[in-house]
């Protein structure tokens, strides 16, 4: 199977963590969209809509959309660690946190990269600290989102804080928050993502 996909893209880095997690052997193609004839050939070829990342599997069947993409491989990939929990509740639960960390941490950090200051940079970071106050809530008493390990849950949510912090948001005020973050990112899979995008 072929992933397109570019390793600085957050909404990329949830797939890689999860192929990585469960050491899934896969064929990366990197696409650069700001280059305009990559983003040409790209929307001609492979999506039209132009956005990553996107899974194609050897048999010609389509994959897209990030939290799309993980669901696939947790469900033709069962392997650990078990992604989308089994049980009904927990499941649900996995994919609110993932759809709070896309809505509420990622896509705010996409938008300061093109906002310069003014009113709609400040509502954009208010709606920001606003959700960091509730991620600081939730990992206040426990050390991952759902059944007290790593699952889906924590992939958007994790993925968007480190964004955030790229941006220049300050999670110091969130002391639990800010080791979350940091134990999310010591693991193997995330490191290996960390080093694709930044060198680090």
């Amino acid at each position: 199977m072929k992933l397109y996909f570019h390793p600085k893209s957050p909404y990329c880095q949830k797939v890689l963590i999860a192929f990585y997690e469960k050491a899934l052997n896969f064929e990366p193609i990197m696409v650069d969209l700001s280059d305009p004839q990559a983003r040409a050939v790209y929307c001609k070829v492979i999506n039209p809509l132009g956005k990553l990342p996107m899974l194609i599997r050897d048999d010609g069947w389509v994959v897209p959309e990030s939290s799309i993409i993980v669901e696939y491989v947790e469900g033709h990939y069962p392997q650990a660690p078990n992604l989308i929990p089994n049980e009904r509740d927990p499941s649900r639960q996995s994919r609110f946190y993932d759809r709070l960390g896309d809505q509420y941490l990622i896509e705010p950090a996409n938008a300061l990269r093109s906002l310069a200051d003014g009113d709609a940079r400040d509502a954009v970071v208010a709606r920001i600290h606003a959700a960091l106050g509730l991620f600081e809530k939730e990992t206040s008493h426990r050390d991952y989102l759902v059944l007290g390990r790593f699952t889906q849950a924590d992939i958007a949510p994790a993925v968007g804080l480190r964004h955030l912090q790229r941006r220049g948001i300050d999670l110091s005020p969130h002391p639990r928050l800010s080791a979350y973050v940091d134990r999310m990112w010591a693991r193997p899979a995330w490191q290996r993502v960390a080093h694709e995008a930044w060198g680090a």
